[in-house]
């Protein structure tokens, strides 16, 4: 299994030690990925109650499958297939559509936090810090208005800060259709903030 041609040496390490039933090397993976998985799923969901249950419900799945991880993928692209079938059979039994509403961000630590953007580079003075808020802001409500697929590489790409070919790889979509996408999405959200702000 070429695992390492994916993964990093240490999160390799982690992943075998896990599959052997190694709870810290798994508290470990759930340290780093928690972040990715509630995020990915309270896009999906829309609710926070529901999508604090389903990303146990991912972790859980990931323990007594992570054994059957072959290394054919990245981990995040395997653990971002689970959130998302996970979210997909939740739906369908809830019978209730994404709700339209942009959710909240986590940080490590758990803290709920607003969108940042991962290259953002307003500066720390008073007024940057106050147009950075007022950005984030607008922007959280333009991000509202976006599809599902469109919040979704806007999501992995700007908030995340994935690379296109990791985006392509954990959606299943070619990296043109990731890029052509995510070139909409910055467009409509330039002709959303621009009529906001011309309004």
């Amino acid at each position: 299994m070429e695992m390492q041609q994916f993964n990093t040496p240490e999160e390799n390490a982690l992943i075998a030690a896990a599959a052997n039933g190694d709870t810290e090397a798994f508290g470990s993976l759930y340290v780093v990925y928690e972040k990715l998985v509630y995020n990915t799923v309270r896009l999906k969901v829309g609710n926070a109650e529901d999508a604090f249950d389903l990303s146990q419900e991912v972790f859980l799945k990931i323990w007594k499958s992570i054994g059957r991880y072959r290394g054919d993928c990245r981990f995040t692209t395997w653990v971002y297939k689970i959130c998302v079938n996970t979210c997909l059979d939740f739906l369908r039994h809830a019978k209730i559509s994404t709700a339209e509403q942009m959710p909240t961000y986590t940080d490590r630590d758990g803290d709920e936090v607003e969108i940042e953007f991962a290259d953002e580079s307003i500066d720390s003075s008073p007024e940057g810090m106050f147009e950075k808020h007022e950005t984030v802001r607008l922007v959280r409500d333009a991000i509202t208005k976006l599809s599902p697929e469109a919040r979704e590489v806007v999501e992995l790409r700007d908030i995340e800060g994935y690379s296109y070919d990791e985006i392509a790889e954990m959606t299943g979509i070619e990296i043109g259709t990731v890029k052509s996408r995510l070139n909409r999405a910055r467009g409509h959200l330039r002709e959303l903030l621009a009529a906001v702000r011309d309004g």
